[in-house]
């Protein structure tokens, strides 16, 4: 299994990296397996920034996340198929007769 942890980037930068933190220690505090899943990071709403604020909210990010930062915008449908591509090659498809 692994964890998506979508951020708003429509926020300010700092408000964005601080609600990365706050979850990733609530995470750590609730069980350390589930803080140890491989995590995607990915910042929605990328249509209502500009791509300068969305470069720095990037270079931010990594240098406190380890895995590449993904950028999605549900509303002109952009980013999904990579994102949707990455996850698939994550997780396994479980067995039909599984369910």
């Amino acid at each position: 299994s692994v964890l998506v942890h979508l951020l708003d980037a429509s926020f300010d930068i700092d408000k964005i990296v601080e609600n990365y933190k706050i979850i990733r220690n609530e995470l750590r505090l609730y069980s350390k397996l589930v803080y140890n899943k491989p995590e995607i990071v990915v910042l929605n709403k990328s249509d209502i920034i500009d791509n300068n604020k969305l470069e720095m909210v990037i270079t931010k990010l990594s240098n406190i996340v380890n895995n590449k930062i993904y950028t999605i915008s549900a509303i002109t449908h952009t980013g999904g198929q990579d994102l949707i591509k990455y996850i698939s090659n994550l997780v396994p498809i479980s067995n039909a007769n599984e369910w």
